[in-house]
């Protein structure tokens, strides 16, 4: 039931998960209410979560904000006819400084995470996709090619005699030839196409939508 539920969020739309939120902390607000004498704080976590990894730091602050104020209203509301009228305001403050730090961490963890990810897909050297993106986006090209009969073409090429560079002027020059050659390749690309380095001297383009009419122009202007 949990991995359904983590999967229902994960496809939703940022809106929709703000949205979503918003309407848990009314919910949960409207629960604390009804139940004088006990502290529901802790559950304003649960809408605040939901968008500030998913969506964001601006999502969550706003959720974070709404919490806070849901939990002043409710205070004021339970706390009438006491002579200290700046509690609620106070606890509600403390609070949403609270929920302030859980949505930065958890906006940070989101950013570091992605971070992440596109390092495992990006060639510390070129910038280039690496061998996992690249074989990644070939078996999507291989599934759309099978189902809808797309055409796509691919190369597959080394650099001659790239040893040589590395060992007369050393990796320092080798690397910025590599870089040099990358964004060359990459400025003569569509924005559909893919380069990846895959090796060492070794390089691969995938070409969607492309013909084998449109080959010997591309490849000559590559």
């Amino acid at each position: 039931m949990m991995i359904a539920a983590l999967g229902f969020f994960r496809h939703r739309s940022p809106i929709t998960l703000t949205c979503i939120a918003i309407a848990l902390v009314g919910l949960i607000s409207i629960v604390d209410y009804m139940l004088p004498g006990f502290s529901l704080a802790v559950f304003y976590l649960i809408p605040i979560a939901l968008v500030a990894g998913p969506v964001g730091a601006r999502a969550g602050t706003l959720v974070a904000a709404l919490s806070a104020a849901a939990l002043i209203f409710v205070d004021i509301n339970g706390v009438q006819g006491r002579p200290d009228a700046l509690t609620p305001w106070w606890n509600g403050g403390i609070h949403l400084i609270f929920y302030g730090v859980v949505v930065f961490l958890l906006a940070t963890l989101r950013q570091e995470m992605e971070r992440e990810e596109a390092n495992a897909r990006t060639d510390p050297v070129t910038s280039a996709g690496n061998r996992r993106a690249f074989f990644e986006h070939l078996t999507a090209e291989l599934d759309r090619a099978r189902r809808y009969h797309t055409p796509f073409a691919l190369a597959l090429f080394d650099l001659d005699d790239f040893k040589s560079v590395n060992e007369y002027w050393g990796h320092d020059a080798g690397d910025r030839l590599l870089r040099i050659i990358v964004d060359a390749l990459s400025a003569n690309l569509r924005a559909a196409d893919r380069l990846a380095r895959i090796g060492g001297d070794e390089f691969a383009i995938l070409l969607p939508q492309t013909t084998e009419r449109d080959l010997e122009p591309m490849f000559e202007k590559l």
